[in-house]
């Protein structure tokens, strides 16, 4: 993961895969903690619904969650976009 502005790339881990579920990533920096949840639900209608939820952990966590999750509602919107295509 690359932060704009930031000087070095983050590594994330992937957690708790689950096929058809959704994972949980895990990001240190320093000595925060990010975990991102990432869940699937197949709806009726055919369709799956996503959900994020962040949970942030550490020194840093008040300043570094808001900027985590500040985006989530575009990062929503391209994974849509990129699900709906025909490929």
């Amino acid at each position: 993961m690359t932060v704009p502005g930031a000087p070095d790339a983050f590594t994330s881990r992937l957690l708790d895969v689950r096929v058809n579920d959704g994972f949980t990533d895990e990001t240190v920096v320093g000595d925060t903690v990010v975990l991102v949840h990432h869940r699937l639900a197949a709806l009726p209608s055919g369709g799956t619904k996503i959900t994020y939820r962040a949970e942030v952990s550490g020194p840093d966590a008040d300043e570094l969650g808001p900027q985590i999750s500040a985006d989530f509602p575009q990062v929503l919107a391209a994974l849509k976009v990129v699900a709906e295509t025909d490929f």
